[in-house]
């Protein structure tokens, strides 16, 4: 115990020198701090009281960025700390930035799409909103695995694992995601149709995780229209490592063809593969 306390006491102590006064600093030394590692933390502790304020701030361009082999940074989880309050600001620089067309400036949509999945099914319209408004399948690719990310887990393929692996505190989030999600069905399954006729071979292909969601969420028509599409991906004529995902996702779904997808699959696969 008095080892953590000295810990935690040099800690505050860091901190603090950076205001000699005690006094909780203004906003913009609080996103400075998100650049030193001895402060980020507390930085995105304190910037939550001040969400209108640090907004514009952590917003402009070039300020979210993903850390090397895409780990979250101190700025992603400032807003992701804010919150719900944060999903509107988000998405506006988000469409701002796709807006643009510039191959950069788009990669710099990725951490704000991923820090909207974090912040819980109330981002899901907004999700769905970017993967109409993007014309580039991987930001789309990417809004939509951020939804197919809040789906409650509850089982590992091939194995039955105790369910410790995956207990959590009870809570209302499978609901939630089932009241914001369902009733934006239809409008996936728009974005699912666009890029069925877009997608070329060997290529990103969003649709898979819209089929996924419509198959999963989905009832009568949109459920089965969602599930072939799955089942076309998976028979298409490509690399045998493309169809897994799709047959992965259809595993997951307790789908009847999973099993002769798998044969015939495993038979595209070349015989000096390693």
């Amino acid at each position: 115990m008095i080892v953590i306390a000295i810990i935690l006491g040099g800690g505050a102590g860091n901190v603090a020198a950076q205001d000699p006064s005690g006094r909780v600093p203004s906003v913009q030394p609080l996103i400075d701090w998100l650049d030193n590692p001895e402060t980020e933390w507390v930085a995105t502790a304190r910037l939550q009281a001040e969400p209108q304020t640090a907004l514009p701030l952590l917003l402009r361009p070039s300020r979210v960025a993903s850390g090397p082999h895409d780990r979250w940074t101190a700025p992603m989880l400032a807003l992701s700390k804010i919150g719900e309050p944060a999903i509107p600001a988000i998405v506006d620089r988000v469409l701002t930035i796709l807006r643009t067309r510039n191959t950069e400036g788009i990669a710099a949509a990725h951490p704000l799409i991923k820090v909207l999945g974090s912040i819980g099914p109330h981002a899901i319209p907004s999700l769905v909103q970017v993967a109409e408004e993007s014309g580039t399948p991987s930001i789309t690719s990417d809004a939509l695995d951020e939804i197919v990310r809040l789906e409650p887990r509850t089982s590992v393929y091939g194995q039955d694992p105790s369910p410790w692996i995956f207990w959590r505190v009870a809570d209302d989030r499978a609901n939630e995601l089932a009241r914001q999600l369902v009733p934006l069905l239809p409008r996936v399954r728009q974005v699912m149709d666009r890029a069925v006729k877009e997608w070329k071979p060997q290529s990103t292909a969003p649709q898979r995780l819209a089929a996924h969601l419509l198959a999963r969420w989905g009832t009568l028509e949109l459920q089965s229209r969602g599930h072939q599409v799955l089942v076309d991906l998976a028979e298409a004529n490509e690399p045998f490592y493309y169809a897994l995902e799709s047959i992965r996702l259809l595993h997951g779904l307790n789908a009847p063809e999973t099993a002769a997808l798998i044969r015939s699959t495993a038979a595209r696969v070349p015989e000096n593969n390693a």
